[in-house]
């Protein structure tokens, strides 16, 4: 029980309407975040905003990259800012009629106990007649669990997502690759409601894959691409890279997609894959330029992009020349390209190219999760040659009044800033100090004998 007041008149003559308004601004997270709000690839560190249709309701996103659980206290006040609807709702019973509504919208689940104790409300609640129905977005986070328990969290699930018809949103984080987790975890997908989503997060942060050709997850594609604009999926997910047609799916509704998969080639999930025209963002872990992909990939940047206005490239991307200019030239309204350069990359990759768009540039010198691969970590090479690789690769966006040096033709007008990143953990075995080195790279910029109109600047990551 909410300990309702015995009053039942709103406290002064403002109508309902507005009421619902106040209340709803008074009780959102203090930091609300667009659906379409991207982030970059160490999410936990800062956001970037990118364009947006205005028709994208505000979400708080699920962390990728950071190694604390999901549950972690900042994420879960972010889903869950409770305690100021049910001090409202005590205020009187037209109160609790207009809160009602903010109570069920957002929930969030990470035990057998509370996922029970919310099926309970939905089934049974003598106050509101099926409060599921207001429910808009669901997270459940299923970790650490025993089979048993795993099988208890999983009965629950599905009886909420039996109360909730009306989702736009759904997350779910698992934790197990044995055959029985999977199997909970299918099931929990395979009942997703699916008549209004719009947003579908699925990460597993086990260890190892377990491939499962039939994945309810296909059928939920199909079953949403009417209506899905916004799908992301991390970890070691039991997808396997198919070329059957039990694969193949349309997206004609998706803006915003996000795979980020270890080990695993990303885009070869993909290929089969008909996306959106009207791709805003894509955030890709790995993209390889190598193996049976190739043709498949040049096939997929020489269709237009027109909307795409946002790329993350991840940490195990390799591209090579000619496929850089093919994606710069599927996507003429790209404003922000963010990846890794760790050597692998053609060191005059973005040379020979005009992008009238092209806004802002972020590249990471040192990979957040794998200890050891940094460009600035190697002992066949010094500091300074390391240095000078970097800026023939990123010179071109630079934009110098003068400099023969950039090959002809290479234009960037738009470009506003270029960003290193490198990351604070002090790892064993890495032969650098991170914020020496930021402190280096820094002066080493200030020292350039070409002026630019581009910021050029060097920021220090902390991998929570």
């Amino acid at each position: 029980m909410l300990g309702l007041s015995t009053s039942s008149k709103i406290p002064n003559s403002l109508p309902p309407e507005l009421w619902t308004i106040i209340i709803r601004y008074a009780t959102s997270p203090s930091l609300p975040l667009s659906l379409t709000q991207e982030y970059s690839l160490a999410e936990h560190c800062y956001p970037v905003e990118s364009p947006h249709p205005e028709y994208d309701d505000p979400l708080t996103p699920v962390h990728y990259h950071s190694t604390n659980e999901i549950s972690s206290r900042s994420n879960k006040e972010a889903f869950v800012k409770i305690e100021p609807k049910l001090i409202i709702a005590r205020v009187c019973r037209s109160f609790s009629q207009i809160v009602s509504e903010f109570l069920y919208e957002t929930i969030y689940i990470s035990s057998s106990e509370a996922a029970h104790q919310l099926a309970e409300t939905l089934e049974f609640s003598t106050i509101f007649k099926n409060p599921g129905k207001w429910a808009r977005h669901v997270t459940f986070i299923g970790s650490r669990f025993s089979p048993s328990s795993s099988a208890d969290f999983t009965s629950a699930a599905l009886r909420i997502l039996a109360r909730t018809p009306n989702l736009i949103s759904f997350r779910i984080s698992w934790s197990g690759n044995e055959h029985t987790f999977r199997e909970h975890e299918e099931r929990i997908i395979e009942s997703v409601p699916t008549a209004c989503l719009r947003h579908f997060e699925w990460r597993n942060a086990s260890e190892g894959f377990v491939c499962q050709p039939q994945h309810a997850f296909y059928q939920l594609l199909r079953r949403t691409r009417l209506t899905l604009r916004v799908l992301k999926l991390s970890g070691y997910l039991p997808l396997k890279n198919l070329k059957s047609t039990e694969a193949v799916v349309s997206l004609p509704a998706l803006t915003h997609l996000s795979v980020r998969r270890p080990y695993r080639d990303d885009f070869a999930l993909i290929s089969s894959w008909d996306i959106s025209s009207h791709l805003t963002c894509l955030n890709l872990g790995s993209l390889w330029r190598y193996f049976d992909n190739r043709e498949i990939m040049n096939t997929f940047w020489e269709t237009p992009k027109p909307m795409l206005r946002c790329l993350r490239l991840g940490e195990d991307t390799a591209v090579c020349l000619q496929l850089v200019h093919k994606i710069l030239n599927s996507s003429p309204r790209l404003q922000m390209l963010e990846y890794y350069y760790l050597g692998d990359w053609d060191t005059f990759a973005w040379a020979g190219v005009r992008h009238e768009s092209l806004e802002s540039v972020i590249v990471h010198t040192s990979h957040p999760m794998i200890k050891l691969r940094s460009l600035f970590n190697t002992s066949m090479h010094s500091r300074e040659h390391q240095w000078e690789r970097l800026l023939r690769h990123v010179r071109p966006f630079l934009r110098p009044r003068e400099d023969a040096e950039i090959a002809e033709g290479t234009v960037y007008p738009a470009m506003k800033r270029l960003t290193l990143v490198e990351y604070s953990c002090k790892f064993e075995g890495l032969q650098y100090d991170p914020p020496e080195l930021v402190e280096w790279l820094r002066s080493a910029i200030s020292r350039l004998d070409y002026k630019s109109d581009v910021e050029f600047c060097v920021d220090l990551q902390d991998i929570d």
